[in-house]
């Protein structure tokens, strides 16, 4: 390899194979970001379904069977604790919106949300 071309075209070589693995690693990331999303996404759609379809009842059972067996699952706290605000047990509803905070950062700003109109309207 003493020809100037020859050192190029390894230069260029190595260059299009650093390319290559930068576009691996960022469609990695970005695939591992959407097979999480969607995991979160089926872990909390049956909840969100209940919820938007106004099953309290439903939705606080599903919640409590889950927890049963998964004390920490962030969409039963989350829409559980809705349910329970909304169905009147305001006590458990605190309880398991703050549980949510913790378990899940991503429902932070809604549980809150949600504890600061119980706070509001004398509910807890």
């Amino acid at each position: 390899m003493s020809s100037l071309e020859d050192k190029i075209g390894l230069i260029f070589v190595m260059v299009s194979l650093c390319l290559f693995l930068q576009l691996l690693l960022v469609f990695g990331v970005i695939g591992g970001l959407l097979q999480a999303k969607a995991k979160k996404q089926k872990e909390y759609g049956d909840f969100r379904t209940l919820w938007y379809q106004n099953k309290l009842a439903d939705l606080v059972a599903a919640a409590r069977a889950t927890l049963a067996t998964e004390p920490n699952h962030s969409g039963a706290l989350f829409y559980g604790g809705k349910a329970l605000r909304r169905s009147g047990d305001l006590a458990e509803a605190k309880d398991w919106l703050e549980r949510a905070i913790v378990s899940e950062p991503m429902f932070k700003q809604l549980a809150q949300a949600e504890l600061k109109e119980m706070e509001g309207t004398g509910g807890c």
